[in-house]
């Protein structure tokens, strides 16, 4: 594989009012080839968002949150025509005790 030439990587994080937290990550990689008849993996530019709440004693770190991967589209990992990164969305549940 060779390797990117550039990589960039943002995430702003900002807690809100009532203990919740938002987040959005910036990804970004020039174009790099796969060894071994892997395809040229273009450029990529990918967003994620995240919303969190914690509940519960503010001593502890129980949490829910929502996030979005990939929120503008998908793109390709290894073959141009085959193992395509899909945007996805899911929740996490996080409990102490």
């Amino acid at each position: 594989m060779s390797s990117p030439t550039s990589i960039t990587s943002v995430l702003v994080v900002k807690d809100l009012p009532q203990r919740w937290r938002g987040s959005v990550g910036y990804y970004r990689h020039s174009e790099m080839y796969w060894l071994n008849q892997g395809d040229s993996v273009p450029v990529v530019n990918r967003f994620d968002l995240r919303l969190a709440r914690s509940f519960g004693p503010v001593s502890e770190d129980n949490e829910v949150a929502i996030v979005a991967q990939s929120v503008n589209g998908r793109y390709p990992e290894f073959y141009a025509r085959k193992y395509r990164h899909e945007p996805q969305l899911f929740a996490t549940l996080r409990l102490s005790w």
